[in-house]
């Protein structure tokens, strides 16, 4: 199996691909201005996440729409055409993405762009490795149509491999101003060091691929011709990653209910330790520490420690120091875990944290309740020692008591009670729920949690700060 590529993963059809209305909308920006001859500021946009979660089949459909088409040439607007490669199936050198890069526009473009003298051009340049000539070849097409260069798999690139291809490929034709320069790949942060290039990047956080929420996967299910019965179930166990989505919806097809139960145990085994493959050249306590943190979904070294010491296989270092430096090279070396500047923690990626958790729910469900429980009593206590950091810990404390009852098949919404966190609003500073109220409006996950109390909290939560100031 090449590096970069899941077993399994449905091929892209047009009619069965949904959703990633945010992600197409960004390029079809960016194509609109460039067809109309604009200049666009950031035309190199790096779609990163996990295993399962869809990248190639983003960049298949952005293959789908952009393709060639001459009937949408107007004095107005240039046509476009789009040029996919992909790492894990072929050459990582400059030459080769240059060859094939040409020899898809020879195949797609038709007269009068492709004029015999540059069809004749380009069977040239197929037989050569000359760089320059590819590349003034490729760079005079832009003039009269938008490129849209897709690199898939960029993960797979060694650094050295990498350099050269940014060097001497992707800078030239970002510096164009023509081109638009989309690739995809686990990594969260591309390994930019030109100074051009990386002028020209979206920002990741622009750009991550997320899991889908439950009602686009239900439409996945639909548009694959497949029941939509178990629409619930299978967000559970899939966490959203339309790639696993479809793996056990097909498994939950061909195999009795007691035969799929077990068969999905298989899928997230697989999952698991796909995820993780790229950490073996990290100390393998690096993924136990992913692991142990697997139930939170912000944390620092502190937190990281405490659910450390409830993992009973972990025996080394827990110190801040030694826990801190783990934490930075995670965020450096791995796609699972960053620093978010926007809760001023660590974090997971979303998709890995809840297959994560539903495999240990499914597996050992009194170990699942015993460390949400414990996660619960440490935001507590926290919560009491150092109020002024209330509205990080707010959120939390929600979360984790309505994870232990779902656990149990009890509705959240009618076993939390409301009037504790009521009070806790009425504690805080209008600083402190201004803070609050940005962070739950942001919050996807807890209002999919908790739907009627979080409408709740919100209202009660904007009649406090209408209050403070009316005084």
């Amino acid at each position: 199996m090449p590096p970069g590529k899941t077993q399994g993963v449905e091929e892209y059809e047009p009619k069965k691909f949904v959703n990633r209305e945010k992600e197409l909308a960004m390029i079809d920006e960016r194509v609109l201005a460039l067809r109309r001859r604009e200049f666009v500021s950031q035309t190199l946009v790096s779609f990163w996440g996990v295993a399962d979660i869809g990248k190639t089949w983003l960049l298949k459909e952005i293959e789908h729409r952009y393709q060639y088409d001459p009937t949408k040439a107007n004095a107005l607007a240039k046509p476009t055409c789009a040029l996919y490669y992909d790492f894990s199936e072929h050459e990582q050198t400059v030459t080769a993405v240059l060859h094939q890069l040409i020899t898809t526009i020879t195949t797609n473009l038709s007269q009068p762009l492709l004029t015999d003298e540059r069809k004749q051009k380009a069977n040239q340049l197929i037989q050569t490795e000359n760089v320059k000539e590819s590349l003034e070849f490729i760079l005079s097409l832009a003039s009269d149509l938008v490129l849209i260069i897709l690199l898939d798999t960029t993960e797979s690139v060694n650094d050295e491999a990498w350099q050269d291809l940014e060097v001497n490929l992707l800078e030239p034709l970002l510096k164009s101003n023509k081109i638009l320069l989309i690739g995809t790949g686990r990594n969260r942060v591309l390994r930019w060091k030109r100074v051009e290039v990386r002028r020209r990047a979206t920002p990741i956080e622009k750009s991550e691929v997320s899991p889908f929420d439950l009602e686009a996967t239900a439409k996945q299910l639909k548009n694959l011709g497949l029941s939509q019965k178990l629409t619930q179930e299978l967000y559970d166990d899939s966490a959203g990653t339309p790639g696993l989505t479809t793996k056990l919806s097909h498994r939950n097809l061909e195999l009795s209910e007691k035969r799929y139960r077990e068969a999905r145990v298989e899928e997230w085994n697989a999952y698991v330790e796909d995820i993780f493959e790229h950490l073996s050249q990290l100390p393998a306590s690096f993924r136990q520490m992913i692991t142990a943190v697997a139930p939170l979904r912000y944390y620092r070294s502190q937190a990281l420690r405490l659910m450390l010491e409830k993992t009973t296989d972990y025996s080394d270092d827990t110190s801040d120091v030694f826990l801190l430096r783990a934490l930075r090279k995670l965020d450096k070396k791995s796609h699972l875990v960053w620093w978010d500047d926007h809760h001023n923690a660590y974090v997971t990626a979303v998709a890995a944290r809840r297959i994560l958790n539903r495999h240990l729910q499914i597996e050992n469900p009194t170990r699942f309740i015993e460390l949400h429980s414990f996660a619960l009593e440490m935001y507590r206590e926290w919560a009491k020692e150092f109020q002024t950091s209330m509205p990080a810990y707010f959120p939390e404390l929600l979360f984790h008591e309505a994870t232990i009852y779902k656990s149990q098949r009890l509705e959240p919404d009618n076993k939390i009670t409301v009037q504790n966190y009521l009070n806790l609003l009425d504690t805080m500073s209008p600083d402190n729920l201004d803070i609050l109220q940005r962070r739950l409006n942001k919050d996807e996950e807890l209002q999919d949690l908790v739907p009627k109390l979080y409408k709740q909290l919100l209202l009660h939560l904007e009649q406090l700060l209408e209050g403070a100031e009316a005084k």
